[in-house]
């Protein structure tokens, strides 16, 4: 799964977590691996695994079915009015669930 934040801290149970806006990504957070080269185990020691794995991926679905973000474009003119900014705007992320809901959904 893979999730956005507001801000570039580390989250707590009541965090809200965002749709990450992302190819390859769905509205509860799965992520379609496709092709991508995964590491075999879920654990805290492959999260930097994890991490390049899915941004090494060839992001072949863009999944354009599904409203990832409220940009007045949608997801392409997110991605097209962000190139070369060094901030990611935040107030087209959709909110979707806390951190707690996510780990107590999925256990």
């Amino acid at each position: 799964m893979v999730w956005a934040l507001e801000e570039n801290r580390r989250p707590e149970l009541e965090t809200r977590l965002f749709m990450a806006p992302y190819w390859n990504t769905y509205e509860d957070g799965r992520v379609c691996h496709g092709s991508m080269p995964v590491p075999t185990t879920v654990t805290i020691d492959n999260l930097p695994r994890w991490s390049h794995a899915f941004f090494a991926s060839q992001f072949t679905g863009s999944n354009l079915g599904i409203q990832q973000c409220s940009h007045p474009e949608g997801f392409l003119g997110l991605w097209r009015s962000i190139v070369g900014k060094k901030t990611f705007p935040v107030e087209y992320l959709l909110p979707r669930r806390t951190l707690r809901e996510t780990l107590c959904r999925n256990r």
